[in-house]
């Protein structure tokens, strides 16, 4: 046991809780939530997809929080130097770091209650689609990245 670092189990545990809330949410939308609200009338409908936003938009911001401080705090203190030198790694963390702020805003803008975003949730049933996907990246990404070698301490 005394080899266990635990702030990095807990770190990665918040990590990927967070990711399992949002992503899993997104996918829940997708496949059922929105499907099924589409068979209610207009106003039932509305009335229904505001209470669900509203409860959601507790889980993705505390998923975004989550994310940002476990993802980031992984990267800066413990995967960065072991993956110095390497530009592939950091290239596709690049990447996937910047697709994850693109669904950060499109969970926000979908969960949220701004008028901004009105057009984007009548149309959710697309962008739930392209946030699946963007999310079904990072998580191959992260799957390529925890798969590459580390470079050697010297």
């Amino acid at each position: 046991m005394d080899d266990i670092n635990f702030l990095l189990v807990a770190i990665r545990w918040v990590h990927i809780f967070a990711a399992i809330a949002a992503g899993g949410g997104g996918l829940f939308m997708l496949v059922a939530l929105h499907p099924a609200a589409q068979q209610l009338d207009e106003a039932t409908r509305d009335g229904f997809l505001a209470k669900v936003r509203s409860a959601f938009t507790k889980v993705v911001i505390l998923s975004i929080v989550g994310l940002l401080a476990s993802g980031f705090y992984n990267y800066l203190a413990v995967t960065r130097h072991q993956h110095d030198g390497q530009a592939l790694y950091h290239a596709l963390m690049g990447t996937k770091i910047l697709l994850a702020f693109g669904v950060f805003f499109l969970s926000s803008a979908l969960a949220g209650r701004s008028k901004a975003f009105e057009k984007l949730r009548a149309n959710a049933g697309l962008w739930l689609k392209v946030n699946v996907f963007l999310v079904a990246v990072i998580v191959l990404l992260g799957a390529i990245l925890r798969a590459m070698p580390q470079v050697a301490a010297s």
